[in-house]
């Protein structure tokens, strides 16, 4: 899967510019098999929001979870899978995006192909 569209990319800022491909990719520190790189955090984003590329390895996924504080946007980026959110699944491919709400339950499985997502979140998760 070819993650080189943001994981290698750059984001601009009025005063200035970051180099992602110089974030390093950290395990999940839950769910095997799933990587986070943190793009944006609470600190350059004045606390409203943070970024993370996620990605997830062919049949791994983020287990039945919520984000009590957070509302989530994802943003599917390459590969396929789906999420199951609050009982209802939802096929991903590139171009699907989700809303999740506060302390909505939601799962996310990557397919043969794995996954690579865009999520937000607000306010930020670090």
């Amino acid at each position: 899967m070819n993650d080189s569209t943001i994981a290698n990319n750059t984001v601009y800022f009025s005063h200035g510019s970051k180099e992602l491909k110089d974030i390093a990719w950290v395990d999940h520190p839950t769910f095997k098999g799933v990587q986070l790189k943190h793009l944006l955090t609470s600190e350059e984003t004045g606390n409203i929001f943070s970024s993370h590329l996620i990605k997830i390895a062919p049949q791994c996924g983020l287990e039945n979870h919520c984000h009590e504080n957070q509302k989530e946007l994802h943003e599917i980026m390459a590969g396929h899978g789906e999420c199951v959110l609050t009982g209802k699944t939802i096929c991903y491919k590139k171009g699907v995006m989700t809303v999740i709400e506060k302390g909505e339950p939601h799962q996310v499985k990557a397919d043969e192909q794995g996954l690579l997502l865009l999520a937000k979140f607000f306010p930020p998760l670090v």
